[in-house]
């Protein structure tokens, strides 16, 4: 459930890594503050970015978190990574890559600013070299497999965005990022933007604006909770089932009312009961899920009745 929000957050530290070095001399760039729950600005960067309805910005110790369980994930798969990013990784030089880290957590789309200060005698530097090795450096990994720069720049007031597209293929599944590259002095400013579908990056773009801007009407789609199916027992649940984004997630439902789920390496165990159609997870004596599950064609598909529009769908192995 959480793989597909911690692979999303990990390609954040490799992409930077790839795009960034060394910050050098005093004048670093200033951060921004969460000036309310859904709204971020940084005053030197002039741009504020209000969260969609449905995001939230995860706390240093939750990214922690995630960085931890992800590094493990990365550990059992056989995803080829460069020394560099390796190295960084295990330096634990995650703490202050970025500005702001906001994240969607019923698909893992995720946004973040981060800021990267080029060496003293880089600055008359164009920005559009500095994208060159940016994606030069992208090109080099396997698990990128497209690196597009467009051709059109984008704007937040008078800031100008150049913009580049990458499609990333790990864990057997597909995710998208922009990269949007701004540059003031020695500085660039980079906003980034991930998600599993290419068309919502556009979207989140449009979250993002001049500093002193008026809000944006933030609506959360409506989403269908599927009709409780009475048929099911629980004798239909049993064996395991693999997730339909990869990433060698499984459900694995034993006839005792015990489960375990997890990707290799990161397993929680639970028990589990069908309650008038719910499927009832209990994880510990404080966490308890409720989900609607339908099976067809032996594909599962559980959707929650905690969080709105949270829904996946696992493969009968």
């Amino acid at each position: 459930m959480r793989k597909l929000k911690i692979a999303l957050v990990l390609i954040t530290i490799i992409i930077y890594v790839i795009s960034c070095g060394n910050n050098q001399g005093d004048d670093y760039p200033r951060p921004g503050l969460w000036v309310a729950d859904d709204m971020f600005v940084n005053e030197w960067f002039g741009v504020q970015f209000q969260l969609p309805a449905g995001w939230a910005a995860p706390d240093p110790r939750q990214l922690e978190e995630l960085l931890r369980i992800g590094t493990i994930v990365f550990e059992h798969s056989d995803i080829e990574m460069s020394d560099e990013i390796l190295e960084a990784m295990e330096g634990g030089t995650t703490h202050n890559i970025y500005d702001m880290y906001a994240i969607n957590s019923s698909n893992g789309s995720s946004v973040r600013i981060m800021f990267e200060q080029l060496p003293r005698n880089a600055e008359n530097t164009d920005v559009e070299l500095a994208i060159e090795d940016m994606v030069e450096r992208m090109e080099q990994e396997s698990f990128i497999a497209e690196v597009t720069v467009r051709s059109d720049s984008v704007f937040i007031g008078e800031l100008e965005f150049h913009v580049v597209d990458v499609v990333l293929d790990m864990m057997s599944m597909s995710s998208y990022m922009s990269i949007h590259v701004n540059q003031k002095d020695r500085n660039l400013r980079l906003i980034t933007i991930n998600s599993p579908k290419r068309d919502e990056i556009d979207y989140i773009w449009g979250y993002f604006n001049v500093v002193g801007a008026e809000r944006i009407e933030s609506v959360a789609p409506e989403f269908e909770i599927p009709e409780v199916d009475f048929n099911l027992v629980e004798e239909d649940f049993i064996g395991i089932w693999e997730w339909d984004l990869g990433m060698n997630f499984v459900y694995e439902f034993f006839d005792d009312g015990t489960g375990t789920r997890g990707a290799p390496g990161v397993s929680e165990e639970f028990t589990w009961s069908l309650v008038d159609g719910e499927l009832h997870l209990r994880l510990d004596v404080l966490r308890m899920e409720l989900w609607v599950p339908t099976i067809n064609e032996n594909v599962l598909t559980i959707t929650s009745l905690q969080k709105e529009g949270m829904s996946y769908s696992y493969t009968r192995r």
